[in-house]
């Protein structure tokens, strides 16, 4: 959705390729530490744009936050970074409303399965498949 002209495999292996889900992609990419912030804590995901105001689960969209995450959500104190700082890709989250719609929908008609992207490369290495968007089945 970013780059609509790049190829699938492109797509496959882009900067998250070999990480378990998008939240041990951010701790690797911030080194495990909040930007502005040392705790010998353990730091937490934070939505910058909160999903409740049309925040995304993309990484432009995550920093970590150490212990003051519970207080930046308390209203205590201000995330250090500003959420005009990023592209919050509402219309994905319009999208992400509309599967769930469609799985209820269609379930009776084809076979679905509401899931995560965590769980489906879990399963993928279980059963030693490549990361990809169309799997012809023999």
């Amino acid at each position: 959705m970013i780059n609509p002209n790049i190829r699938n495999w492109q797509y496959t292996k882009g900067i998250q390729y070999g990480f378990e889900n998008t939240k041990s992609y951010v701790r690797n990419r911030d080194n495990y530490q909040c930007k502005q912030y040392v705790s010998n804590t353990a730091n937490h995901v934070h939505h910058i744009v909160w999903k409740s105001n049309g925040g995304s689960d993309r990484p432009l969209n995550l920093i970590l936050l150490p212990d003051c995450h519970t207080k930046v959500h308390a209203g205590k104190v201000v995330c250090p970074i500003r959420s005009g700082s990023v592209n919050n890709y509402r219309d994905v989250g319009v999208l992400n409303s509309c599967m769930k719609h469609m799985f209820a929908e269609y379930e009776d008609i084809i076979p679905t399965q509401d899931t995560y992207g965590y769980i489906t490369n879990a399963v993928r290495k279980q059963w030693g498949l490549e990361k990809t968007h169309v799997m012809m089945l023999v």
